[in-house]
């Protein structure tokens, strides 16, 4: 009812006044809270159940409407968690009788509700009533549709969700890097596992008439694959995660309600996907800063001094079983003080001389052998 006091823009938003602060507030919400979850998903490399849950969903808000042949935004939510739930009660039960792995028992899942979503829609576009249903808007979102109560919702969740991650972090932490371990200490591994879970649910479901089903996974999986390529630290990440998120969702709104006829749910999520690929590309992992590294040592740096000093601390072959791995000793044969052995390594693994092995040892890669070789020719031809 305030809209009238306050100038609409091309993209049917106001960028200043009330409805413009409760549909941010909800956009940042939803993609602060997302991003929080999301980290716990990629760092388990389980990203697509986020997908799985969002596109389930469309089945519960299809029958609610059928079965009921109402509006009612309570009673197509509450389809919507009914669904998510049975979609993640569905993955536990696939992986539990039977010997099909999680991404491929997610994928049946995910495809199976989704397909019956789509079809019931279809039935229901065919009813006298259904083409004003205004079901269609799910798939997509419309962030319009929020009201200061949602975003009373969307505020609660974010506080409950933080709230029980901060109670329970050790135990989270620990059974997303190491679950075999976390049993072995007796920690409830699927109570806290289906914990996460309920609560991803509970997020897609107050979220997807705002950003759609279809959109809903991509703020799921993007913001903690951002937030990684900064940090190796758990807690930064799941911070500048859930800050990430917050910034797509107010940059998604902000540039819909100013552009004519651009939908804010997925604007929202190509945001997200910028995001996503200017941090792999810049991140101090990105490959943009490894070529500047490379140029820099290419320039700067002896490969010949540093392979021979290098050589000083290498054992052998120490297993015997690949003649191009070496282990590495504590002391040099020869000691010389202004190297020190960690920027040896640092310099010929950005040259792409070595590599890291798993067991602890490096191994020369071909371009590391033909060095060595030409180190051997050059020496034998000095003697």
């Amino acid at each position: 009812m305030l809209r009238g006091h306050h100038p609409q823009l091309p993209g049917g938003i106001f960028l200043i006044g009330y409805t413009f602060l409760i549909v941010s507030g909800g956009a940042i919400l939803i993609g602060l809270i997302t991003g929080v979850l999301s980290v716990f998903f990629v760092a388990r490399q389980q990203s697509i159940i986020g997908d799985a849950i969002a596109h389930s969903t469309l089945a519960g808000i299809a029958m609610a409407y059928l079965i009921f042949r109402q509006q009612s935004r309570l009673l197509l939510l509450i389809g919507a968690l009914l669904t998510g739930l049975l979609a993640v009660g569905l993955i536990q039960l696939v992986q539990t009788v039977s010997r099909i792995k999680t991404d491929a028992a997610i994928g049946v899942v995910l495809s199976t509700l989704f397909g019956l979503g789509v079809a019931l829609l279809s039935i229901i576009q065919k009813l006298p009533s259904g083409s004003q249903s205004g079901l269609k808007h799910y798939l997509f979102g419309n962030i319009a549709f929020l009201r200061l109560t949602d975003l009373g919702s969307i505020l609660i969740l974010d506080l409950l969700v933080l709230l029980l991650i901060g109670l329970f972090w050790k135990e989270l932490k620990l059974i997303t890097f190491d679950r075999e371990y976390a049993k072995t200490l007796n920690i409830g591994v699927q109570r806290y596992e289906l914990l996460i879970l309920t609560l991803v649910v509970v997020t897609v479901v107050l979220g997807v008439e705002m950003i759609g089903v279809i959109m809903m996974a991509g703020l799921l999986i993007g913001p903690g694959i951002a937030a990684r390529q900064w940090s190796n630290h758990f807690g930064q990440v799941v911070l500048l995660a859930a800050i990430l998120g917050a910034v797509a969702g107010l940059s998604g709104v902000i540039l819909s309600a100013t552009i004519s006829n651009l939908a804010t749910g997925p604007t929202i999520i190509v945001i997200m996907g910028i995001i996503v690929f200017i941090s792999i590309i810049f991140s101090r992992k990105g490959p943009l800063l490894d070529y500047f590294t490379y140029l820099k040592y290419e320039v700067q740096v002896d490969v010949h001094e540093t392979m021979e000093h290098l050589s000083s601390y290498i054992i052998k072959h120490p297993r015997g079983c690949d003649i191009r791995e070496f282990a590495l000793k504590e002391e040099p044969t020869e000691p010389q003080p202004d190297h020190q052995l960690s920027d040896d390594l640092h310099v010929l693994y950005h040259l792409g001389y070595i590599q890291p092995q798993e067991s602890g040892n490096w191994v020369l890669t071909f371009k590391g052998m033909e060095l060595v070789e030409q180190m051997s020719q050059s020496w034998e031809m000095s003697q």
